[in-house]
């Protein structure tokens, strides 16, 4: 950087020049300050390129007022220290505040980040806890739907072992009825065979009777009572085979 010399002047013309110089310095980087809010304002999503370019501004105007200082310092080497102390401080002030106001705006800055941050964070929590409880509500009811199933299958099965149980006791009743009319039949038929056999017994006697009379009659009859006797005796057979077959057929029917 050239360095410019200047005439020596009077401090008091020094001091002036050197609070106008502050004043000017100040004046600016407030108006950029207040410009780098407004864009700040209006985009959000260029926060980061916005800081970055705020300090890079503060290091200019830091920078700048430095060399101002500097510049002031040689213009007033020549004249008393005192307005050169007192340039040096106004210049000092100056960009003492410019500074507080950087910090202020940057923590300002900071502060919305950290909202916006938590808000995302509020969200994403927000947003996970309605998907569990989608997730569970869904589990929930694809095991009702489940347990559901599972009891209708269990239903049918019990259904069906009951239709299969009455189906076999059924069965079991009809071949119990079989089995007592076939008993019956059985029993009848061994009935009419005895009935039968007697009819045939009797047919017999009497026909071996009749042969008898007819030998006594053309032979003679030597021995009357012993044929009358055998003749009692087998009606009297007759007779209890014929009671004990209607016995049979009585208890049958009962």
């Amino acid at each position: 950087m050239h360095q410019i010399i200047t005439p020596p002047i009077p401090a008091a013309a020094a001091a002036a020049a050197a609070t106008a110089a502050a004043a000017a310095a100040a004046t600016a980087a407030a108006e950029k300050k207040q410009k780098q809010q407004k864009k700040k304002h209006k985009q959000r999503q260029q926060q980061q390129q916005q800081q970055q370019q705020q300090q890079q501004q503060g290091r200019h105007s830091r920078s700048k007022t430095n060399e101002t200082l500097k510049l002031q310092q040689t213009q007033t080497h020549t004249n008393t220290p005192a307005a050169a102390a007192a340039a040096a401080a106004a210049a000092a002030a100056a960009a003492a505040a410019a500074e507080q106001r950087e910090l202020r705006g940057e923590q300002q800055q900071q502060q919305k980040q950290q909202q916006q941050q938590q808000q995302q964070q509020q969200q994403q929590q927000q947003q996970q806890q309605q998907r569990q409880k989608r997730q569970q509500q869904q589990q929930q009811q694809q095991q009702q739907q489940r347990q559901q199933r599972q009891q209708r299958q269990q239903q049918q099965k019990q259904q069906k072992q009951q239709q299969q149980k009455r189906q076999q006791q059924q069965q079991q009743q009809q071949q119990q009825q079989q089995q007592k009319q076939q008993q019956k039949q059985q029993e009848k038929q061994h009935a009419q065979q005895q009935q039968q056999q007697q009819q045939q017994q009797q047919q017999q006697q009497q026909q071996q009777q009749q042969k008898g009379d007819y030998l006594s009659v053309c032979v003679g009859v030597r021995d009357t009572g012993k044929q009358k006797l055998a003749a009692a005796a087998a009606a009297a057979a007759a007779a209890a085979a014929a009671a004990a077959a209607e016995m049979m057929i009585n208890e049958e029917a009962e």
